[in-house]
């Protein structure tokens, strides 16, 4: 079974809850080597080496939940897309997907610091 790393809005249990519809089960884990970045309201993941974020890993992610986060991450607008990565959980690495900044964020990002 997949899991997901969870790391801004859905890292919030009560969000999650609401887009998914059930609790998740979730521990702590940490993504190294990103670190967490802001445009035009939407939070992404950027590499950053020696930089890591915090999260959670949702251990009870079901195949059809994958339909309702690609639609809440705009996956097929190209705002996010789903990325294979690995987490330490409890000081072990993990291979997780997670939403990282899709091709249309990304367009973004490099017009705003051109």
């Amino acid at each position: 079974m997949v899991a997901l790393f969870t790391y801004a809005s859905l890292a919030d249990k009560g969000t999650y809850l609401e887009v998914v519809g059930r609790h998740p089960e979730a521990v702590p884990a940490r993504l190294e080597g990103y670190r967490v970045a802001h445009l035009r309201g939407y939070a992404f993941l950027l590499e950053a080496p020696g930089s890591q974020v915090d999260g959670f890993l949702v251990r009870n992610l079901q195949p059809s939940d994958l339909w309702i986060l690609d639609d809440y991450h705009a996956v097929a607008e190209g705002l996010y897309e789903r990325s294979a990565i690995r987490v330490l959980v409890e000081g072990h690495e993990q291979q997780t997907i997670a939403y990282l900044a899709g091709p249309r964020m990304s367009r973004d990002l490099a017009e705003d610091h051109a």
